[in-house]
């Protein structure tokens, strides 16, 4: 049997810190040591922070011998131009060491500027779905990569004064080449991928704005694949419900830890299912509908092969128990608290942040909480007390009537505090909240009411 010998080398930045270290990853192959880095882009779908995840919830499925991959999308600019621009180059340097000149292949071609999404995502010969970076195409014997150099001159530059690079470059056994310039933002991304054999000839494309959709295996770089409750949109991460009224709903999302606490949304097809059906069931778009309370796993798997679940442990709420939501202000640094969805969802359509479910209560019996308004500042009160009510009401407040109902037998504290400086109230089930507020100069006033 004969082996055909496969090179590749990696070059990151402009200023040309490197050290190219050989490694013998197998007999017929020369390659890098190369660290890898997974960067938040603007493409990417970021959710925020992951709320209440339990490590022991993310399964990634391998299926047919590889890594379970999730679709990412890849926006930039493919630059032609510099690709040709470095061909000339390269050959130039050929030319001086008395070599023949190396052809741009389709093939080969295609294969670099995927190749140029994919370091994007990962630096690194390994490509970002798990394997050698020789699968991306069959004519590929030979890569170069490198990422921050502004121009063809920099780039090559940097790769001729690099042994590893320069050695791809000058081999005389190579006869083609693909060459990739992709340009993402202010960044551009270069790959050079050698090759010999059967020319598949090109002529120069048009620069071209482009959208590649590159796999990404979760499993082959230790990243978390977790099942998450979101808000109505899916545009960021909320509590998993512990507390739920018959026939409500929340929806589901797979998500992927990417890198500085961002999340990948999962947007493959997906398949949701539950572990009780009589608990609760899922769409096909990850919204489920709670029936009744008890133990459930709300489970997904993607096209790509990635599974992921999360379990819920779900108390039922009685008629007429309601969620309390909690919206903020960011400009004016006011908290609002509602039962109604109608009204939160205005608040959060005017820029105000949807900050989730605050605390559960009753609509319809116990101990009556009242709302009154200033309309002065814009700030709002909530008392179980009828004398500090009709006390607000005569010195100019908006009587708003009863807010909610205190239920009988709650048991969760609701704490009130004051800031001196503006006159807000917020309300807080989090004693760890309570005590941070009151240490930053908020007068700290007990608990206002308990909740369910």
């Amino acid at each position: 049997m004969s082996y055909r010998q496969r090179f590749f080398a990696g070059l990151v930045g402009a200023l040309l810190a490197l050290t190219v270290v050989p490694v013998a990853a197998k007999a017929d192959i020369i390659t890098d040591s190369q660290d890898f880095v997974i960067e938040k882009r603007e493409s990417q779908i970021s959710l925020g922070e992951p709320v209440d995840i339990d490590e022991s919830e993310s399964v990634v499925l391998a299926t047919g011998g590889k890594y379970g991959t999730f679709s990412l999308p890849v926006s930039g600019t493919v630059r032609y131009d510099y690709a040709w621009d470095v061909l000339d180059l390269l050959n130039q340097e050929r030319a001086k060491a008395g070599l023949p000149a190396l052809s741009m292949d389709q093939d080969l071609l295609n294969a670099a500027v995927l190749r140029s999404a994919e370091i994007t995502v990962l630096f690194d010969h390994d490509r970002p779905n798990g394997e050698e970076c020789f699968t991306a195409s069959s004519k590929m014997f030979g890569e170069n990569i490198a990422s921050g150099q502004l121009n063809p001159s920099t780039v090559m530059s940097a790769w001729m004064n690099s042994q590893g690079h320069r050695e791809n470059i000058l081999r005389s056994s190579f006869t083609t080449v693909g060459i990739g310039c992709l340009q993402v933002g202010n960044t551009y991304y270069w790959v050079q991928c050698f090759g010999s054999g059967d020319l598949a000839s090109v002529t120069r494309p048009a620069n071209v704005d482009k959208t590649q959709v590159v796999q990404v295996a979760p499993e082959a770089f230790g990243l978390g694949v977790y099942v998450v409750a979101t808000s109505d949109d899916g545009s960021r991460v909320v509590d998993a419900p512990t507390k739920v009224a018959p026939n409500t709903t929340q929806r589901f999302m797979m998500v992927v830890e990417g890198s500085a606490d961002s999340l990948w949304a999962v947007s493959d097809p997906m398949t949701w299912g539950t572990s009780d059906a009589s608990i609760a069931t899922v769409d096909a778009s990850g919204v489920a509908t709670f029936l009744s309370g008890g133990k459930v796993t709300i489970a997904a798997a993607s096209s790509g092969g990635l599974v992921a679940a999360k379990s819920l442990d779900l108390t039922l709420l009685s008629e007429g128990d309601v969620p309390v939501y909690r919206v903020y202000n960011k400009n004016s640094g006011l908290h609002h608290y509602t039962t109604s969805e109608y009204e939160r969802d205005q608040l959060v359509s005017l820029g105000w942040n949807d900050e989730g479910i605050s605390f559960y209560v009753s609509k319809k019996k116990g101990a009556p909480v009242y709302r009154n308004y200033n309309p002065n500042d814009g700030n709002h009160n909530w008392t179980e007390s009828k004398f500090e009510h009709e006390n607000l009401n005569s010195v100019g407040w908006d009587n708003e009537g009863v807010a909610w109902y205190t239920p009988e037998g709650a048991t969760i504290e609701v704490y009130r505090l004051y800031n001196p400086n503006s006159g807000e109230h917020v309300y807080t089930t989090s004693k760890y909240e309570y005590d941070s507020v009151v240490a930053a100069g908020w007068h700290g006033e007990g608990v206002a009411w308990k909740s369910l």
